[in-house]
């Protein structure tokens, strides 16, 4: 029994490096997906005004001069292409980019000049702990899906609960 603990204690730490904020260590200095992520990040962050008007409701924003249509596709790409190339680089990290956005907007409310910037505060935040905990919990490094996924679980708990009882959000 012993060697089977020794076993899967060995099989967890060489699984973690491949899992969790020890990639980042192996990566080159060069960073090809850095100039993507930035642009696209920069692209959504000037539509913040376009969208804030979209939350009135698309023909209201289509009143006030926004193309909807053109709008939803810009964003839906820029999106896409940023998180396509975010994944690629870091690996599959579950919950982050779903829960701090919506963590977010229960702080800072729901104008998007704001939000882009306090999202990507929380999700560091909440990545850095699990990453503190994933190191701190077990003699070796649990991989940190695995603890962002016990954050974020309960997080959308509370979210269906809220949404169920006909609260919002924002």
């Amino acid at each position: 029994a012993w060697k089977l603990v020794l076993l899967n204690v060995e099989t967890i730490s060489r699984t973690a490096d491949k899992t969790s904020i020890n990639v980042l260590r192996k990566i080159k200095s060069n960073k090809p997906e850095l100039p993507v992520i930035i642009t696209c990040g920069i692209l959504l962050i000037g539509k913040a005004n376009a969208l804030n008007l979209l939350l009135l409701g698309e023909s209201e924003a289509q009143q006030l001069g926004i193309d909807v249509q053109v709008l939803k596709n810009k964003i839906i790409i820029w999106t896409v292409l940023m998180v396509a190339v975010s994944v690629a680089f870091t690996g599959i990290i579950g919950f982050i980019g779903l829960a701090a956005p919506h963590l977010a907007r229960l702080i800072i409310g729901p104008n998007h000049k704001s939000l882009y910037i306090s999202s990507a505060l929380i999700g560091a935040i909440l990545l850095c702990t699990a990453d503190i905990i994933s190191r701190s919990i077990a003699p070796t490094e649990i991989p940190v899906g695995i603890i962002t996924a016990f954050i974020g679980g309960p997080i959308f708990m509370i979210l269906i609960l809220m949404q169920r009882k006909g609260g919002t959000y924002a």
